[in-house]
C-alpha cells in the first residue's frame, strides 16, 4: 500500500511540475484579470517556456497587439484567418492579428496557429511549428 501510494504521489508531483499557464491577450474594455495582457510582448513576457498565449481578436479601432519577439518556447493560438469567407465556423469573424513575429535564440519549440500578421521572422531557431497562419512575408536566417 505504502508503494502505491509513493508512485500516485510521485505521478501527482510530476504532472504538477509540467503545468501550464494560458496567457490571455485581449485589449477590449473590460476584460481583465489574472494573466490577461493587453499585448503580445507583454504576455510573453510574463509567461515561462511551454506556457500558452491565446491571442483574442483585438479591439476594432486597434489593428494588432504589436510586434512579438519570443526567446523562450510558447505556443500561441489565435482566432483563425479568411474568417468573413468562413462565417459558418466562427461567432467571431475578427482575426487574431500581431505586427511581425520574431523567433529568436531560445524560442526553439514553440509553435503558432491561427495568426494574421504581416512577417514571420525565424532567426537561427530549429524546431518552430507554424500552421494554419496568414502571414504576408516569411523571412528565414541562418546564423552559420
Amino acid at each position: 500500500m505504502k508503494s502505491l501510494l509513493t508512485i500516485f504521489l510521485s505521478l501527482v508531483f510530476l504532472i504538477s511540475g509540467m503545468a501550464q499557464t494560458v496567457r490571455r491577450v485581449n485589449n477590449i474594455a473590460g476584460v481583465s484579470g489574472t494573466n490577461v495582457y493587453t499585448t503580445a510582448q507583454a504576455a510573453h513576457d510574463a509567461a515561462v517556456a511551454n506556457d500558452i498565449l491565446i491571442i483574442d481578436p483585438s479591439d476594432p479601432s486597434i489593428t494588432s497587439y504589436g510586434d512579438l519577439t519570443l526567446t523562450k518556447p510558447l505556443k500561441i493560438y489565435g482566432n483563425g484567418y479568411f474568417l468573413t469567407k468562413n462565417t459558418e465556423l466562427k461567432a467571431d469573424q475578427r482575426n487574431s492579428s500581431l505586427g511581425s513575429v520574431y523567433f529568436n535564440t531560445g524560442s526553439g519549440g514553440s509553435e503558432i496557429y491561427g495568426i494574421t500578421a504581416s512577417t514571420l521572422y525565424i532567426h537561427g531557431v530549429s524546431y518552430i511549428t507554424v500552421s494554419r497562419n496568414n502571414f504576408s512575408n516569411i523571412i528565414l536566417y541562418n546564423t552559420n
